[in-house]
């Protein structure tokens, strides 16, 4: 489609038959291309100003004999053949084909800026779901039972009916899958029957439970300060993240990690 000829453009939004009534142009190829149009609406005759920048580089002028300059301005002569002269770096002769180029690009920003405008004001307000607390707190007591059973009491069957089959584990020491994960920890258990996990704090957050954990190795180990996420879905444990940080001998405060 044209968007400009003969000095005349259709109105991208309502149709309406509009004229380029003047045109200004400044062509610096050392630096920018700048430009600005008045279109007035036929009907009403109401001018609408359009000012446009067009940046082809930065830094020094084109017209020093740098090599890379120089195949710009190769570059812009072959582009604009009668209308540009290397030596001057101006436009010459045939001001009228430049001039009708330009216009020609701003019509299609105007097109552009009248259709962004008309979809920003067609978009509804995007407002967040109204959480389900109920649904959150059973799956924070799915995961705090879980976490119970299979790292203070070792009980390793409840992992395999409350994991989902295709369980995702972030972890990098522990193998992903819900038979992985068991077979995982039955054979650690073994060698840290006293192993225990702490429950300090949970939340929750749409499908999220976070524990906020102290884990120790047994009863004189300092342990890890342990912040694991669970992803549930459909009543199953489907996903798992976890930061691990060792609880140091000496701190920097009395605060503690917990």
């Amino acid at each position: 489609m044209n968007l400009f000829e003969y000095g005349r453009f259709l109105h991208p939004s309502c149709g309406t038959d509009l004229a380029v009534m003047s045109i200004r142009c400044e062509a610096e190829f050392d630096q920018t291309l700048a430009f600005g149009f008045r279109v007035v609406d036929a009907d009403c005759d109401m001018a609408v100003p359009v000012a446009m920048r067009i940046g082809f580089g930065a830094g020094a002028s084109m017209r020093r004999q740098d090599p890379s300059r120089r195949r710009h301005l190769r570059m812009l002569k072959s582009l604009h053949p009668p209308a540009f002269n290397e030596k001057k770096g101006t436009v010459m002769a045939n001001r009228t084909s430049l001039l009708q180029r330009a216009a020609a690009a701003a019509a299609f920003f105007v097109l552009i800026a009248s259709h962004v405008a008309r979809a920003e004001d067609s978009v509804a307000p995007v407002h967040p779901a109204a959480r389900d607390i109920a649904q959150e707190e059973r799956n924070r007591a799915l995961v705090v039972n879980f976490y119970d059973a299979v790292f203070n009491r070792h009980d390793l069957r409840t992992a395999s009916t409350v994991l989902a089959p295709n369980y995702i584990q972030h972890n990098p020491h522990v193998p992903t899958g819900s038979a992985p994960f068991i077979s995982f920890f039955t054979e650690y258990f073994k060698h840290a029957p006293d192993a225990r996990s702490a429950i300090v704090r949970s939340a929750t957050d749409g499908d999220l439970v976070f524990l906020h954990v102290h884990s120790t190795g047994n009863p004189q180990d300092r342990g890890n300060a342990i912040v694991d996420i669970f992803r549930v879905e459909h009543g199953k444990i489907a996903e798992h993240w976890d930061v691990v940080q060792p609880v140091p001998e000496q701190s920097a405060n009395d605060n503690t990690m917990f």
